[in-house]
């Protein structure tokens, strides 16, 4: 026979590209995959084990592609390459599992054992997968790529049980291009189905509207190009309500030196304004609840319980008011110069001068009505309101319940009655903010 017409010897080495070859990275103990097997997660497990496998190029021993040795694998390398393999399917076992398996000397006859013993009947799962597709639905808070996510998982392991058709009638034969497209179809119902409907009626009536239909990836891009749209806008809604969009400022004088107050007399006990010494009640105890700083008759467990209520509701009485006031070294400064400027832009010199004398002056006050109401202030002393009325600030606020004090040299507001506004304090002012809330 003549030199070229002989058959060439049979390689002698194992190639790195051959099934058969293993190398010095490949070792008994390695976890070819983080997925553990338990006992109701088989369908997961085995598809991870199939692509680690498959990566490595030794799958083909456990579906059956391979299934004895040939040139250049010895009997001794077949022995390894099987103990290797089952090594590396026993890691990725729970322990508890484990220890109740068969030793296998093979790993087809292993592969199939686990297959037989852990993989739940189509039947059952692949209702179970339908019911969990059907039910599946992006709540308000989930993003849309993770709602996604979940119906993707569900779809992948519906494939494993259910492969697409596939027809060797003819080479000319859609069988198999027809059911994919009715399952794209179908996959497209399911994303749209599943969306939040406050979010997304809308562009699904609109997708579902068009003929033909468009694929599931195209889907998917409108409604995540829509959710950044809502996102953006939703952004910008917060950021504006965020900001104050309109003020009312209601000022305070707090140092007792300033304005009106300069010429009030001062006591030489106490050392505060607005009383002579003759007057002052900080060396007073009272008889009935033994503390100093007034006396019985203007005791508030034994006036302010009862007068002071029917005096808030009638407009009548004796029922002594107590009235907060701070001075400049109590008052913290949390605000800046530009925001008492912007503040004052908001109103004209009228409007301001309303603000400063809303219980100094009685003609800024309507639906007054005469009162005879002591107000005792935190220095001991005592003045009286004469008048009881509302006062507006602007078409958002009119503060109702206003005492006219004439003696007062300051503006008091009540803090506990303005809760709903936001107070902006400097060492000179406190500003009451008014928040209003615009939406698009």
């Amino acid at each position: 026979m003549a030199g070229g017409d002989e058959t060439p010897p049979p390689p002698t080495k194992i190639e790195p590209n051959s099934p058969y070859y293993l190398g010095s990275q490949d070792r008994p103990g390695d976890f070819i995959t983080p997925t553990r097997l338990t006992a109701d997660n088989y369908d997961s497990w085995a598809a991870d084990i199939q692509t680690a496998l498959e990566a490595r190029r030794k799958f083909d021993f456990l579906d059956g592609t391979i299934n004895k040795p040939s040139p250049p694998c010895t009997k001794s390398d077949w022995t390894t390459i099987n103990a290797m393999l089952i090594s590396w399917i026993t890691n990725t076992i729970d322990p508890q599992l484990k220890s109740s398996l068969s030793k296998f000397r093979e790993a087809k006859p292993f592969w199939d054992h686990l297959k037989q013993r852990f993989s739940q009947t189509n039947g059952p799962r692949i209702q179970q997968l339908r019911s969990s597709i059907a039910k599946c639905e992006q709540s308000k808070l989930m993003i849309v790529s993770e709602y996604f996510g979940k119906l993707h998982i569900l779809w992948q392991e519906l494939d494993r049980h259910e492969p697409l058709i596939s027809c060797s009638c003819c080479a000319s034969c859609s069988a198999g291009r027809l059911h994919e497209e009715r399952r794209a179809q179908a996959r497209l119902h399911d994303f749209l189905m599943g969306l939040y409907p406050d979010y997304y009626s809308s562009l699904r009536t609109n997708i579902l509207s068009q003929d033909p239909l468009p694929s599931l990836d195209r889907a998917y891009q409108l409604v995540t190009q829509e959710e950044r749209v809502r996102t953006s806008r939703l952004e910008a809604e917060i950021k504006a309500d965020s900001k104050p969009t309109e003020a009312v400022g209601f000022a305070v004088r707090a140092n007792p030196d300033r304005g009106r107050g300069r010429d009030k007399p001062v006591c030489s006990k106490c050392r505060k304004t607005g009383h002579e010494a003759s007057s002052c009640w900080a060396d007073k105890i009272c008889n009935h609840c033994k503390k100093q700083g007034h006396p019985e008759t203007h005791c508030y467990e034994l006036v302010g319980r009862t007068d002071a209520k029917r005096s808030s509701s009638t407009g009548q009485g004796r029922g002594q008011v107590r009235a907060n006031a701070a001075t400049s070294g109590s008052v913290s400064s949390s605000s800046s110069n530009s925001s008492v400027s912007a503040l004052g832009k908001l109103f004209t010199p009228e409007q301001w001068k309303a603000i400063a004398g809303v219980v100094g002056d009685s003609s800024w006050l309507f639906d007054t009505q005469k009162l005879d109401c002591p107000v005792g202030l935190p220095n001991g002393s005592q003045v009286v309101a004469t008048l009881v009325g509302s006062v507006y600030l602007s078409d958002k606020i009119t503060l109702t319940g206003v005492l006219y004090v004439p003696t007062l040299s300051c503006n008091l507001l009540s803090v506990s009655l303005m809760m709903i506004y936001e107070l902006l304090f400097n060492l000179i002012h406190m500003f009451v903010l008014y928040r209003t809330k615009r939406r698009s």
